[in-house]
């Protein structure tokens, strides 16, 4: 596990080669600095790998007009849906076979360029090598398979991918390590597991730092008292980037007083005064230890106290040492309630409650059809397919579908998807585009035979065109000193 007081998370992710499988998740998207910036570089570094972008379903939606040429095309974009809550965790993940290797990228950053250049965001860093020295990755892996059992997410071919990932992890068999604990609110409250992780032990103090909090965090602040023994907090927010208003403060005040608990507010001050403070932690101290915990979740009873069916999906991890580089980055002075400090943390501002749910277009090249996945419309909806070279075909539906299948009739490759309901409702959805991989592959350097052999076995519905494509681009075999001949059986390729 790395851990340091300043990194680049650009470079990070930009020194990442040759991995299999790049998973990003994030809750703000911003398409032009992903798409022209980042992406480019990672498809260069690592062009056998699957991308996978997960995106809150309604910052997709609200973000769309903002998209490039690029979005989702070239890369796996997939909304994931929240209801009564937003798609919050913010990880990255690059996965390497060959290597037997991981790095798992757990914080606060989202994929925007603010994240990952202009905010304080607090970021932890773990290198699993071998695979099977942690199961936080097949943990993760898990995390995504189970969402899309639960329908917040729907992709058939990302679902299959995930799928055969999860089964190789496995098979290796994975061992726990001591110093972090990773927990998500899928299924149990945050705070639940952060109880069990520190069984036993109590914590006198606790200081907090974040942007966002519960205007009334009574049982919160009730249960951090009763179940981990608190009895001083520490609240530090940044002037002018909290969502914090008089009568918050006031109302944290008296529950404080009611429960016997000290709570102070206090200025935070980053190292680089210019920074937007992004981060949420939590540090709680005692005669036990100390323990960090950093990730999503801001200071809030649905963040912490419970699980994702009806609010926000989480993730958080507990370091139990090696941290006190990260904290000293943050400075607590005392506040003073001026008019300058009071300000508006829009993070978590109401979604858009006209669109629709869309969740993929799975685009089948070779019989020409689209397979849309939608929440039920109950009444009249359109659906127009949008090309490539701007031509469009529109159909309209009576039934209530949560799928349709659409035949193409324009030579072109489909771009996206709008959907409009006769309620006014819209949504749009753009469509991977498979032929990005064999253009990949035309325009790139000869392979050898064990780079073909890898490609075929990190793409799980590889077809049989894109398997004579690899092996069109193989090393000259005399260049190679070895007596190969490449012959096609039933469906199937064979090396002999």
């Amino acid at each position: 596990m790395a851990v340091k007081n300043r990194t680049n998370l650009i470079k990070e992710f930009l020194e990442e080669k040759n991995n299999d499988l790049i998973l990003l998740t994030t809750y703000s998207f911003d398409p032009v600095f992903f798409d022209y910036f980042l992406f480019p570089e990672l498809a260069r570094n690592n062009p056998f790998a699957e991308v996978l972008v997960f995106v809150d379903g309604y910052t997709y939606q609200q973000t769309y007009p903002k998209f490039t040429p690029k979005t989702g095309t070239e890369y796996r974009l997939v909304p994931v849906y929240q209801e009564g809550g937003v798609f919050h965790p913010k990880i990255g993940v690059f996965y390497s076979r060959e290597k037997d290797r991981a790095k798992l990228f757990i914080g606060s950053a989202n994929l925007t360029l603010a994240g990952f250049t202009r905010n304080a965001e607090v970021i932890l860093q773990i290198e699993c090598t071998p695979v099977k020295s942690s199961s936080l990755l097949h943990d993760l892996i898990e995390l995504f398979l189970k969402l899309f059992e639960n329908k917040r997410c729907i992709d058939s071919e990302v679902r299959k991918l995930l799928e055969n990932v999860y089964e190789e992890l496995s098979q290796s068999g994975c061992s726990e390590r001591s110093e972090v604990w990773m927990f998500h609110n899928l299924m149990e409250p945050i705070l639940d597991q952060i109880c069990d992780a520190v069984e036993g032990k109590k914590f006198s103090r606790m200081v907090v730092v974040a942007p966002y909090f519960s205007s009334d965090a009574k049982n919160l602040l009730t249960q951090l008292r009763d179940r981990l023994g608190v009895e001083e907090i520490i609240i530090g927010v940044q002037k002018k980037n909290h969502n914090l208003k008089p009568e918050t403060v006031s109302r944290y005040s008296e529950l404080a007083r009611e429960l016997g608990l000290s709570l102070e507010f206090r200025e935070v001050v980053f190292s680089e005064k210019n920074r937007r403070i992004h981060a949420k932690v939590i540090q709680l101290d005692g005669v036990d230890g100390s323990f960090l915990i950093v990730g999503s979740p801001n200071f809030t009873e649905p963040a912490l106290l419970s699980v994702s069916e009806n609010g926000n999906l989480e993730m958080a991890v507990l370091l139990s040492k090696d941290f006190g580089n990260i904290v000293d980055e943050i400075q607590l002075k005392e506040l003073r309630f001026s008019d300058d400090f009071w300000g508006k943390s829009s993070e978590h501002e109401e979604k858009g409650k006209r669109l629709l749910k869309v969740y993929s277009a799975e685009y089948d090249e070779i019989n020409r059809k689209l397979l849309i996945h939608l929440e039920p419309i109950t009444r009249r909806f359109s659906c127009k397919v949008r090309y490539e070279n701007d031509e469009e075909e529109e159909q309209e539906y009576d039934a209530s579908e949560a799928q349709i299948t659409i035949t193409l009739r324009k030579p072109s490759n489909p771009k996206e998807v709008i959907i409009k309901a006769e309620d006014g409702r819209s949504a749009v959805i753009r469509i991977y585009n498979a032929d990005t991989f064999k253009r990949l592959v035309r325009g790139g350097r000869c392979l050898t035979i064990k780079e073909v052999l890898r490609v075929i076995e990190s793409r799980p519905s590889i077809d049989l065109d894109e398997i004579l494509l690899l092996v069109n681009r193989l090393v000259p075999l005399e260049a190679m000193g070895s007596d190969i001949s490449v012959r096609e059986v039933g469906r199937s390729v064979t090396t002999s």
